[in-house]
């Protein structure tokens, strides 16, 4: 019997070509596959939790956010908005629960122009049915598709969803499992529909008590299914830590991520202290701080009744600027925060650089350029990327 290494020495070049033995060209080696790959990531202004993502939000693949209530899983999920806006993925939204409002949606700063949100036309349950969904879900991945464009879709919430079964009859028909089923069998044509279309799905979720669960078990559960746990890429959990108050006033709250699930890192790590902001939601300005002094880039000390005391080193003019944790919030409402931006774009690149010693992923996206940071208008849009460039090269030489 020969051994593996005189048979593969007998092949011409060490090399097997399946093709050449008359199987087809659909089979190639492994170092050719490249089905897998994820070709843009959309940061979400926090290099830890990017870190946490390998990149943050991946296109063509399907990302579960799930937590319990006012933890501030549909805040994360418009900040993750704003962020692809800016770089020119347009956002559509099923707002199941009908609370995801105009005002809220342009406070956080989303691109009102670039979000869109399904109204149904009829006054009825079954427009906004699982199935109708995942119809419409279909239909927007490829129309995109053929304008050679990515879309994110964003369902809040999968808890709050209902089979077109259970929206037509009584409220005395309760036959269980009929919106897992509704949702498994939407997740075998959207999930290689959202990979084929580079378009991602964002599904937010619920969390409900797991009744009967034994003493070491997980006490809750999350409703959709089985099958949608195993389709999506990233399963993460939202934990609300405790409360920020000054002066008896609470002004948001500590949030803590744990990926529970990863088909592309490390799954079960944790990022600690993300800040939300009541109705301005997560801003990066207070994170990035945060991030700041637990890498060492950033000073804090007690400033009395103003809360903590936060040193930043301006790169430009060698000075120190001093922010108090108690005016960061009044700094954001007014908008006057903007006037630190430039800080906290070089703070942004600092800790990137130390997340990610080689570059951050987004920076090497194939379809949404990224140029030295993904915030502070540092943003490339689609319309200069090389690709754009290249037709524009091409109709001036045909002109």
């Amino acid at each position: 019997m020969a051994t593996r290494a005189s048979k593969k020495s007998s092949l011409e070049g060490g090399k097997l070509d399946l093709s050449a033995l008359g199987l087809g060209d659909n089979f190639v080696a492994a170092r050719d596959y490249d089905v897998a790959d994820v070709d843009d990531f959309v940061p979400t202004g926090m290099p830890s939790i990017d870190a946490a993502l390998t990149g943050g939000l991946p296109m063509g693949r399907i990302t579960e956010i799930y937590s319990a209530e006012n933890v501030g899983k549909t805040t994360f999920v418009i900040q993750i908005n704003r962020m692809a806006n800016e770089i020119g993925i347009p956002v559509v939204w099923f707002d199941v629960e009908t609370t995801n409002g105009r005002e809220r949606l342009e406070k956080m700063g989303v691109d009102m122009d670039y979000t869109f949100m399904y109204k149904p036309k009829k006054d009825d349950l079954s427009e906004m049915a699982i199935e109708k969904m995942a119809e419409q879900m279909e239909k927007l991945m490829l129309t995109f598709q053929e304008q050679n464009q990515s879309v994110i879709i964003v369902v809040d919430s999968v808890g709050q969803s209902i089979a077109t079964a259970t929206a037509s009859g009584n409220y005395d028909d309760k036959q269980p499992g009929r919106e897992s089923k509704a949702w498994s069998a939407a997740m075998y044509k959207l999930q290689p529909l959202a990979a084929k279309t580079n378009s991602a799905i964002v599904l937010i979720n619920q969390v409900r008590e797991n009744i009967g669960a034994m003493a070491f078990g997980d006490k809750t559960s999350t409703p959709g299914g089985r099958v949608l746990k195993h389709a999506e890429t990233f399963r993460i959990k939202l934990d609300k830590t405790g409360a920020k108050t000054l002066g008896g006033e609470e002004f948001g709250h500590i949030t803590q991520l744990r990926l529970v699930k990863s088909k592309l890192s490390q799954p079960r790590v944790k990022v600690k202290g993300i800040w939300m902001f009541g109705t301005y939601g997560f801003h990066e300005s207070i994170n990035l701080l945060l991030e700041g002094v637990e890498q060492g880039l950033v000073k804090a000390s007690s400033g009395g009744n103003k809360g903590k005391l936060y040193k930043i080193p301006d790169p430009e003019t060698g000075e120190v600027v001093e922010l108090y944790e108690k005016e960061i919030p009044d700094l954001i409402k007014t908008g006057e925060i903007k006037q630190y931006e430039p800080l906290f774009a070089n703070l942004e690149n600092e800790l990137s650089s130390i997340y990610f010693p080689e570059g951050h992923p987004a920076l090497q996206n194939k379809h949404y350029k990224l140029s030295s940071s993904p915030l502070f208008d540092k943003i490339v849009k689609p319309d200069s990327t090389e690709e754009a460039k290249a037709v524009d090269d091409e109709g001036e030489n045909a002109e």
